[in-house]
Parts: C-alpha cells; sequence; structure tokens
C-alpha cells in the first residue's frame, strides 16, 4: 500500500472515530476519484470494517436524503456523486482482468449493499441525471457480473435482485439461467428504457451521464471498455438496439429516437 493511500486512510480513521463525524463528508467530497476508488477496494477487503460502514452510511443517507447538521448543501451533492462514481468504478474494474480481485464475495458485497435495491430504486427517479445514470449503470453492470459468475441457479437474494433491476419475472429470470444472450438482453433493455423513462430532454453535452450512459452500453453491447473499445462491436449493438426498440410500441419508439440523437455525431447515419 503506498504513503498518501495509507495516510489518507489513517484521515479515515481520525473522522469515523472522532466525536464530530461532519468532517467525513469533506473528506469524501474533496478526494479525487481514482484514490476513492482506492480507498473503497481497501475497505470493502479489509477486515477491518470500521471505515466501511461510515462510508456506506454517507451513501445512504445521502441518497436517502438525510442530510446530517450543518452539512453544507453543496458537500452534501458532491459526497452523493462521488460515492456513486467511486462506486461505479469498482463495477466497472469487473471487467477489467486483474484491476480489482475476483471473489463473488466482492460482487456480493457490492450488490447487496453499495447497490442495495431499496436505495437504488430511490436513486433512480433523482431529478439530477448523474445520479440517476450512475446509479442505473451501477446495477445493470453488477447484474451482467453477476449472471457470468453464477455456475448454478441464482439463489433467492440474487433473483429478487435481478428481478428488481430488470422488471422481468422471477420465472423468466430463472428459465433463462445459462443463457446470456437473453439475460443481456433484460438487462441492456431495463438500463437503457430505465434511463430514458425519467430524462424528458437529451443528456446535457460534455456531461459525466453521457459519458457514463455510452460506456456502460458499451459494456453491455460487448463492445469493452474505453480501453479496449471496439467501435465495429458497439455499432452493431447500437443498431441492433435501435431496430428491436423501434417495433416495441410508443415506448420503444421514443428510446430508439432518443438513441439515434444521443449518438447522431458517432454515428451520422442513425439520424435518417
Amino acid at each position: 500500500m503506498d504513503a498518501d493511500l495509507k495516510a489518507l486512510i489513517r484521515l479515515f480513521d481520525l473522522c469515523v472515530w472522532a466525536a464530530d463525524k461532519s468532517k467525513l463528508p469533506n473528506l469524501i467530497a474533496g478526494m479525487p476519484g481514482d484514490m476513492l476508488v482506492k480507498v473503497m477496494i481497501h475497505l470493502i477487503e479489509s477486515e477491518n470494517l470500521f471505515f466501511r460502514g461510515p462510508l456506506l452510511t454517507l451513501l445512504r443517507n445521502s441518497a436517502m436524503g438525510k442530510n446530517a447538521i450543518g452539512l453544507d448543501k453543496d458537500v452534501y451533492k458532491r459526497t452523493l456523486l462521488e460515492c456513486l462514481a467511486a462506486t461505479h468504478h469498482i463495477v466497472k474494474a469487473f471487467f477489467v482482468p486483474d484491476d480489482v480481485p475476483q471473489a463473488s464475495d466482492l460482487l456480493g458485497d457490492m450488490r447487496t449493499n453499495f447497490a442495495n435495491i431499496s436505495l437504488m430504486q430511490v436513486l433512480w427517479t433523482d431529478k439530477d441525471p448523474a445520479t440517476r445514470v450512475t446509479s442505473r449503470s451501477i446495477c445493470a453492470l453488477l447484474a451482467r457480473r453477476l449472471v457470468r459468475m453464477r455456475r448454478d441457479q441464482f439463489d433467492r437474494s440474487e433473483l429478487d435482485w435481478l428481478n428488481k433491476v430488470t422488471g422481468e419475472s422471477s420465472d423468466a429470470i430463472s428459465n433463462s439461467f445459462g443463457n446470456l444472450p437473453a439475460l443481456d438482453r433484460m438487462i441492456l433493455q431495463s438500463f437503457v428504457y430505465g434511463v430514458f423513462s425519467h430524462q424528458a430532454a437529451d443528456f446535457p453535452s460534455e456531461h459525466w451521464s453521457t459519458t457514463c450512459f455510452a460506456e456502460t452500453l458499451a459494456i453491455l453491447t460487448n463492445a469493452g471498455i474505453p480501453t479496449a473499445f471496439d467501435e465495429t462491436a458497439f455499432r452493431a449493438g447500437l443498431l441492433e438496439l435501435i431496430r428491436w426498440t423501434d417495433t416495441d410500441g410508443e415506448g420503444g419508439n421514443l428510446v430508439a429516437n432518443k438513441l439515434r440523437s444521443m449518438f447522431s455525431n458517432f454515428l451520422p447515419d442513425l439520424s435518417q
């Protein structure tokens, strides 16, 4: 562990055990995203989980609107976004060999705690597009990883979580076990429809929500991550997605048009 990370964890320690814990949100909100990712990985893997608890509490309280007394509103919002962004970075790292441990206990911890479905459902309808898209992305990517790690049938908690994330019945999910194309389509459809169902206008240009949505869509269409992006696969996946959403009634047509608009510069012919 490098000296900066050790110092930061020590600082977390001091904030956690201090009588006045109001400094902890400010510490998280002001921390560079890549460093927060390292800290979160350490907290999740560490047997000394007293760090992890307060971080989860901050995420949950911020997401549920339970602002700490005296906490600045901007810091409060920034803390939530930083926690979500760091969680998102860790989840994306499940798709990068050797980036984070691939053990199922880490995946399970991320799913049941940092992607707790009651918490996520609140964030999916948040007024802020970055919060909505990031929370949806976290769940979609965890779902994709989960269906690939399971060698036996999903257990009840996994099935319930997948049911809430995808909107598909537990029977449909269970009957599709081992059928990755079918499960992938459920996850992709729930992600795209879920994001656009609360997005009346286009995403702001040069905005985190746009980048997050595009990166997640690339992974869900088997086009890879930014450092190993397959443009041909992404184009094919996007065209297929637009094709079947365009024939899925009025709601699907709206989604298809939003995708055409969003990727008109990347794929000009889709705007036709």
